[in-house]
């Protein structure tokens, strides 16, 4: 059965717009058909998880809609946010994964010898302009044998 007309088929015996016959020959289908009818159960409850999803969102945004009603009429006071800045939470929460994502902004060119410009294998990395990840990044490199250019071993 093709998957339009089994969603088709699915969505309609749930609103109870089949057919006896269509209903009798749909549960044969699915009584003969193993793969069919794992299908028609993964489609209710996809269904049934979607109607969840929206009325839990239809019910905070009906407290949203109240709590503002009531703080703009007075009868609520919203309390100032207290503790540490928003910022330096999400900062302490994320550091290490705001660490990772800058020092993948980074593009690093291989030259192997002997198609490179000096004949000699050199790799050229290109990263943003931030002392801690070059820092970083010199740091890594020299702990695995890299040097910096000497005066006259650089092109531009």
């Amino acid at each position: 059965m093709d998957d339009f007309l089994l969603i088709d088929a699915v969505e309609r015996m749930l609103k109870g717009e089949m057919s006896e016959q269509e209903k009798v020959y749909f549960e044969d289908l699915r009584k003969n058909n193993p793969d069919l009818d794992q299908a028609v159960v993964e489609h209710i409850f996809f269904l049934n998880e979607l109607n969840k999803f929206g009325s839990a969102r239809s019910f905070k945004h009906s407290l949203h809609e109240v709590e503002n009603k009531l703080t703009d009429e007075g009868f609520v006071f919203r309390a100032p946010i207290k503790g540490k800045a928003k910022v330096i939470q999400l900062w302490n929460k994320y550091k290490r994964t705001v660490a990772v994502a800058a020092s993948i902004a980074c593009v690093v060119s291989l030259f192997i010898a002997p198609s490179s410009y000096t004949k000699e294998n050199v790799v050229e990395i290109s990263c943003h302009n931030s002392a801690f990840i070059i820092e970083r990044i010199l740091k890594l490199a020299m702990k695995h044998g890299a040097r910096p250019a000497k005066p006259g071993e650089f092109t531009l």
